[in-house]
């Protein structure tokens, strides 16, 4: 019975481990696709066209799980962003002034102020060579984590059904 009990319940745990896992995995290739997409488009296009950007940045409108969209000049301005109340803003919290200064893509994971777990993704946009702009995204983990905690609770339900028969069926 307890065997029985040992290797279920061993089972469950890897199970929400493995999908806890799977999710920010593929939270994380999310953003950094969209990151990336940007940098593809290229800091002189985004720079020199803005307004046609910003245009752009309203397919991620609808998109809940990206909190901030922005892209980000050298003096740490946002000059576009998802919500267009932001541009003009500078940026000055200490994680994107060590992002700037590293000069390289960089993700963080930390809880916002609303006690969320948010992803931040920080990438540079070349013009040739020179770092001209940064894309910020800014991605929500709630639904994430409210599935993973469904899978949990399903994964949980199950092993107390399969041990239950267990016992049942040894008790015969």
């Amino acid at each position: 019975c307890c065997f029985i009990l040992l290797v279920f319940g061993g089972w469950a745990a890897w199970t929400v481990i493995q999908q806890t896992q799977a999710s920010q995995q593929a939270a994380e290739d999310q953003v950094r696709e969209i990151g990336r997409a940007f940098a593809v488009i290229g800091s002189t296009a985004i720079l020199e066209n803005l307004f046609r950007f910003q245009e752009a940045l309203s397919v991620y409108q609808n998109n809940p799980d990206i909190r901030e969209l922005e892209v980000i000049d050298p003096d740490s301005l946002i000059v576009a962003a998802k919500h267009s109340e932001r541009i003009g803003t500078i940026l000055s919290d200490p994680w994107w002034e060590t992002s700037r200064k590293s000069g390289r893509e960089q993700f963080n994971t930390f809880t916002g102020q609303s006690g969320e777990s948010v992803i931040v993704f920080v990438g540079p946009l070349y013009n040739g060579r020179e770092i001209a702009a940064w894309v910020r995204i800014e991605y929500s983990l709630s639904r994430m984590q409210h599935e993973v905690m469904l899978a949990m609770w399903r994964t949980i339900g199950l092993t107390l059904v399969v041990i239950l028969l267990g016992f049942f069926v040894i008790r015969l």
